[in-house]
């Protein structure tokens, strides 16, 4: 197995990522309520617990092989998955995430709704856990039997993290929240994870630091092209859903569980069968020109994407 550093990072940073989106939920609804908000999370807290249990269960029952193999699959999956994300935000075909509108747009909704001041803050910790602790669970299996602790250590530093969103403190504003450079820190996890998994799903025949040059070298063709090409005279205010947005929420397990982009699992089944072919697997060169072509079909796709035109720096 390869060094497990780069996912170890690239962890660390979504654990900060994730509990900063769910902290400013709870910030709004702890805003409106404390009491509600900090009871809203009993359930979803609980349930985390009992996932991450099996997760864990899981790694120390599985035959070695067979948790490696599935750990640097799913590492891959995920690191894809945000590479494609953190390629629709450099040119522009999503934008930034506006904490202070997410902020606002809680508490105006459960202001005119009337309903439970902690409802909001339920999905939101659920989400930020889940996604914390499936990474954690991969990268845990791709690392080896002495990472069981990968799971339960990443869903305490997201709830520490989101604690102080208790205290209701608006995103952006000095004390507890503190503010985090969202395209930045999503593209060092996409980066990392996506050099992580193609390293382990090729067997090595492609390094760590290659996987990642080549990585972060497709997104910034992505930043420059970004930069070049005209706006979309589409316009949409930060922390806005489009239609499609809503109908994306509306499938969310799905797309927790798949992804929203299927040719992520093609590529990912192309590497995985190339380099474990009975014959001989992939060398260096073949490996690399491999995932070369993955990467550039991939953000080839996003680079096609319409642009939205928004105003805002990164939150």
């Amino acid at each position: 197995m390869t060094s497990g550093w780069p996912a170890l990072a690239a962890l660390g940073v979504l654990c900060a990522v994730e509990a900063r989106e769910a902290r400013g939920t709870v910030a709004a609804v702890a805003s409106l309520g404390r009491g509600a908000a900090a009871r809203a999370g009993v359930l979803p807290g609980l349930t985390l617990v009992a996932v991450t249990g099996v997760m864990v269960a899981a790694l120390a029952l599985l035959p070695r092989t067979w948790a490696e193999a599935a750990g640097g699959v799913a590492v891959l999956v995920a690191g894809l998955q945000w590479l494609l994300w953190a390629g629709r935000r450099e040119t522009g075909a999503v934008p930034p995430r506006d904490e202070g509108a997410v902020y606002d747009a809680v508490r105006r909704r459960i202001s005119l709704d009337g309903t439970a001041i902690g409802g909001a803050a339920g999905p939101a910790l659920l989400r930020a856990g889940a996604e914390t602790v499936v990474v954690a669970t991969a990268v845990a299996a791709s690392a080896g039997p002495n990472a069981l602790w990968l799971p339960p250590v990443a869903l305490l530093l997201v709830t520490v993290a989101v604690a102080p969103g208790l205290a209701g403190c608006r995103p952006g504003t000095p004390g507890p929240c503190v503010r985090l450079p969202e395209r930045p820190a999503k593209a060092v996890i996409a980066v990392l994870l996506t050099a992580q998994g193609a390293a382990a799903v090729t067997g090595g025949a492609v390094g760590v630091p290659l996987a990642v040059l080549l990585s972060a070298a497709g997104l910034l063709v992505l930043t420059a092209y970004g930069r070049l090409s005209p706006r979309s005279a589409e316009q949409r205010a930060p922390g806005q859903e489009s239609g499609a947005g809503r109908a994306l929420r509306r499938r969310a397990l799905r797309d927790f569980v798949v992804g929203d982009d299927l040719a992520v699992w093609w590529a990912v089944a192309a590497l995985l069968l190339t380099a474990h072919l009975p014959r001989a697997g992939l060398g260096r060169v073949p490996a690399t020109l491999l995932l070369t072509a993955v990467l550039a079909a991939l953000l080839g796709r996003t680079a096609r994407r319409p642009r939205i035109d928004h105003s805002g720096g990164d939150h």
